[in-house]
């Protein structure tokens, strides 16, 4: 049985039991059956006035959920990029979210029109609901920021940052802003309209049916109510949906062709590489870095040799992974194998890959690269698949591919084995050598494992103390 037909069971389930009370209750004045409100609501429909008020109720909810979307957009982008400017509006965003509604309809009544009335209190209740959306969306998580890293290692442009990293990430919380906002908007706009009696309004209707005592009357309009709020929700939904999926799926026939920016980078890139390619080494000369209280290194000077894999042996949280931050980020040649696959979850196997040679490369050899590692990693098979449906070891093959993939001399490995079981790692090793034999680097693989830096690694160096210090080296 599925959801649609259980919901119909519900809904049909609810009218059958409203006929019965109703009818045991025998007081149709206060309590009419479904059936006479049903008839009612079809008289109602065949009225002009009815349809006109539907419409003003609906440009009004639709007036205010608009407004509210797009200063809340802008509000929570804000409060999400500046603390100050969210500290500063908590206060009042707070005091409106705890002062009932219908406190703020009744002021709002001694000053407006009662056409603006329902519109200015759905934007007033609604606009803080989205702006705490959007805000929880831009407040990133460890994962979040370790993802900009690895855009940043990959040179990925600051708009692919924002359209895989960013949206992605935003899109459940604008989502469930943009459906709490709408939904507020219909409840407050109908509160409005009861209260302001606007001339077309479902609110009035409602008004003047409770004067009246025309319960049919009233309960039909509120049918009619909660079906609008309902089918727009729908239709809400499919579109939002429709949006993000434009938003963040890749289009790269479309940048190839437009953005000269690529061009120029790619020219660039190609010459910072051919301007370093007769550099032997990594050297770290006096280098000393100091987290919070702890200092992790102190005048440190060390020389990777080239084409050699060096594994660092270090204790755990000792300051191997800033080691190799600061390395990143200070030498243009740079790939580097995360402990996490880091990949991009709305992209496909190929597109995690493809997508920094694509700044790099033109478009058929960014691919050529992108499906020749793929396959030497064993996951061509599987390259139009979302990497959600893929192992561990698999996401770390695919980050693998896209390590050697781009175009760098040093390549650096922070625990990249460390949380899969040993099958796993010994086939990942043996993958890296291969992949090292036909593509030489300069290796630095940091790891508190032995075993794992003798597997793997030409040179092992020991580091211990604080700060740490190069305790032994052996070949």
């Amino acid at each position: 049985m599925n959801k649609k037909t259980v919901n119909l069971i519900s809904i049909l389930t609810f009218a059958f039991l409203w006929q019965i009370f109703a009818v045991l209750a025998k007081t149709p004045l206060v309590f009419p059956t479904f059936t006479a409100t049903v008839f009612k609501l079809f008289e109602l429909c065949a009225t002009q006035e009815f349809w006109q008020s539907t419409l003003f109720s609906s440009l009004r909810v639709f007036a205010g959920f608009f407004i509210s979307v797009f200063l809340g957009i802008i509000a929570g982008v804000l409060s999400g990029i500046f603390p100050l400017f969210k500290a500063f509006i908590a206060f009042p965003l707070s005091l409106i979210r705890s002062v009932p509604a219908v406190s703020f309809i009744l002021l709002a009544v001694f000053v407006f029109n009662s056409d603006f009335v329902p519109v200015f209190s759905a934007v007033l209740m609604a606009f803080p609901v989205m702006t705490a959306a959007v805000s929880s969306g831009l407040d990133f998580s460890e994962d979040d920021k370790k993802l900009f890293f690895m855009a940043k290692v990959f040179k990925l442009t600051k708009s692919q940052k924002i359209r895989f990293i960013v949206l992605p990430k935003l899109q459940n919380f604008v989502e469930s802003g943009i459906f709490s906002t709408f939904g507020m908007s219909w409840k407050v706009v109908a509160a409005a309209e009861v209260l302001s009696i606007p001339k077309k309004a479902l609110g009035a209707i409602l008004q003047n049916a409770q004067v009246q005592l025309e319960s049919s009357t009233l309960l039909a309009t509120t049918i009619m109510l909660v079906f609008l709020s309902f089918a727009f929700e729908k239709i809400l939904h499919k579109a939002s949906g429709r949006l993000f999926l434009i938003l963040t799926s890749p289009d790269f026939s479309k940048k190839v062709q437009k953005n000269k920016k690529t061009k120029s980078f790619q020219k660039k890139s190609c010459e910072k590489l051919k301007s370093e390619q007769n550099s032997d080494s990594v050297k770290i000369q006096n280098l000393t870095i100091k987290k919070g209280n702890k200092l992790l290194f102190e005048n440190f000077n060390y020389e990777f040799k080239k084409n050699k894999i060096t594994a660092i042996l270090a204790p755990s949280g000792s300051g191997k992974t800033t080691l190799l931050t600061q390395i990143a980020l200070t030498n243009q040649e740079v790939s580097f194998l995360f402990q996490e696959p880091r990949l991009l979850p709305s992209l496909t196997v190929f597109q995690n890959v493809f997508l920094p040679l694509f700044n790099i490369y033109k478009a058929k050899k960014a691919e050529e690269i992108a499906e020749k590692y793929l396959k030497a990693t064993g996951l061509f098979e599987r390259k139009d698949e979302k990497t959600q449906n893929l192992s561990g070891g698999e996401k770390q093959r695919i980050a693998m591919a896209r390590s050697f993939a781009f175009p760098s001399k040093i390549l650096l490995l922070d625990e990249a084995f460390q949380s899969l079981d040993e099958k796993i790692k010994k086939s990942l090793g043996q993958t890296l050598k291969k992949l090292l034999s036909e593509s030489p680097k300069t290796v630095i693989f940091v790891t508190h494992e032995k075993s794992e830096a003798k597997e793997i690694a030409d040179i092992t160096v020991e580091m211990e103390g604080e700060p740490l210090k190069i305790s032994s080296s052996f070949s």
